[in-house]
């Protein structure tokens, strides 16, 4: 990892509230040795990150348990492998300024309430645009963000097994609580909900993609 890469990973942390620790070698699923940036947090909710410009970023918490740690490996290396990932950077914005969407939904239901009580159908054409509008920039960064986290997701069980990421994922909670963490707050969870597919769809449909490699497999 050079001094650049580095820095600008260091500066990403930050800005997450994140501290960074130092840069440890690991051996990710393409057997090759790669350099990944350890970080600690207060908030156990993100245990891994692939930055823009290509560097894996491992919470602490996953060196402690094997299991957390080669998901969180193999999902941020899938993730590594996305080249087209970088067209959800754009979006990233919208994800930013989501919580001043429902002002926006608020100002639908104010238009909706005028076109009803009103004979003017300017009314009725400014809602429907809004409401639009509102569904439009939720779902189009919402979709492709559940199709990056789905292959990644996917792409961690067919390497590990449903069964050992779950436990990996309950371990990982369980010392987060011992270690005093602190929960994610209601707008961490819900833009965790916007940008990640619940894991048990991700298996499903992952074993219907993949129906060779789980044939008589729980």
């Amino acid at each position: 990892m050079n001094r650049v890469a580095l820095g600008l990973t260091k500066a990403w942390l930050r800005l997450q509230g994140n501290k960074f620790l130092k840069v440890s070698t690991l051996a990710l699923p393409d057997g090759k040795p790669h350099l990944v940036a350890v970080f600690s947090s207060k908030v156990f909710y993100t245990v891994g990150q692939i930055t823009p410009w290509g560097t894996i970023t491992v919470h602490e918490f996953a060196f402690l348990i094997e299991k957390l740690r080669d998901y969180t490996v193999a999902h941020e290396y899938a993730h590594k492998r996305q080249w087209y990932r970088y067209a959800i950077y754009p979006f990233t914005i919208l994800f930013i300024l989501w919580p001043v969407l429902p002002f926006v939904l608020l100002a639908v239901i104010l238009l909706s309430i005028q076109a009803i009580t009103t004979s003017t159908g300017i009314y009725a054409v400014n809602a429907a645009v809004t409401l639009f509008a509102f569904a439009f920039v939720l779902a189009i960064p919402t979709i492709f963000s559940w199709a990056l986290e789905f292959q990644a997701d996917c792409y961690a069980i067919r390497q590990l097994g449903m069964s050992n990421i779950l436990s990996a994922i309950a371990e990982g909670k369980a010392l987060a609580e011992t270690r005093g963490c602190k929960k994610p707050d209601f707008l961490s969870r819900a833009l965790g909900r916007l940008t990640h597919p619940p894991l048990s769809f991700t298996y499903r449909f992952c074993c219907l993609l993949h129906r060779s490699e789980f044939e008589g497999i729980s």
